[in-house]
């Protein structure tokens, strides 16, 4: 709450010197920027969850109160119309103004830098998870099988503290751990991608061919990889290449790898690394 309080006064002090300097544009630009971006992409969806599970509710509606209250008085001078039916429906009779125009402009509530920068881990966090699942086709609100999630010393601490809101928005086990440094990763390879801006100008009429067969012996030509770090076209003994150029070395193939620990799936967000249970 203390992070989103802070994004939000740092909102409320920008779009006023923006208004007083008559800069309209950037003001409705920066106010639904947060509104967006903030807002209703990141606080609203670790709010839900920790609602959900009985986590800090009193001050979560404060911040809600709070925070919807100051976007509708930024909104008020483009929109006053919708921006007053609002108010009458919801604020009106605890703010006690009789409208929303004539109600004082917000203020600023606080600045923690401190809660800022953990807030930002956290947002950072949850925000590269959530796309995994979208990437994987999850459901957002799926539980994830995630035994440990493993980050650096200066951040790791944050993640620690806010365990509980992390594991309520991700679906994360209740046992999940959080374990400081870098585990001992090891790249495996999962496939192999013949590159045709390279192959078609070299093979010419054969190049077709040879795609497809690489598409089609990917087990093989990743064990000779695993094997050897590379490989040449007199290796792949079936295409009858008579060539020592080396596929990897002269970008004829890429190769897509998945990092593990000792034969568990691990999922790779730069800083994090999270172990998939099985």
């Amino acid at each position: 709450d203390k992070w989103i309080l802070s994004k939000y006064s740092k909102l409320v002090k920008k779009c006023t010197e923006l208004m007083d300097s008559f800069d309209f544009s950037q003001t409705m630009k920066e106010i639904e920027y947060f509104l967006w971006h903030e807002l209703a992409d990141h606080y609203i969806e670790m709010a839900k969850a920790a609602i959900h599970n009985n986590l800090n509710k009193e001050s979560i509606q404060y911040t809600l109160h709070t925070i919807g209250l100051g976007i509708l008085k930024l909104f008020a001078p483009f929109f006053p119309h919708i921006t007053e039916e609002i108010y009458q429906h919801l604020y009106k009779q605890t703010e006690g103004e009789k409208s929303i125009h004539i109600s004082n402009w917000p203020t600023e509530i606080l600045y923690d830098e401190e809660a800022v920068d953990k807030g930002e881990v956290v947002k950072d966090f949850i925000a590269k998870i959530r796309a995994y699942k979208s990437e994987q086709g999850i459901a957002l609100n799926a539980p994830l099988p995630v035994k440990e999630t493993y980050a650096p010393r200066e951040i790791i601490s944050t993640l620690r503290e806010n365990s509980e809101i992390i594991k309520a928005t991700l679906k994360l086990p209740d046992t999940h751990r959080f374990i400081e440094g870098k585990p001992d990763v090891k790249e495996v390879i999962v496939a192999v991608k013949p590159n045709p801006a390279v192959i078609g100008p070299r093979f010419k009429q054969e190049a077709h061919k040879i795609i497809e067969w690489i598409k089609q012996h990917q087990t093989e030509i990743i064990e000779k990889i695993q094997r050897n770090k590379d490989l040449t076209w007199r290796d792949l003994k079936e295409l009858s290449i008579d060539l020592d150029e080396k596929l990897l070395e002269g970008n004829y193939i890429t190769i897509e790898s998945k990092p593990q620990i000792k034969g568990k799936e691990i999922v790779h967000r730069e800083p994090f690394y999270l172990v998939i249970s099985k």
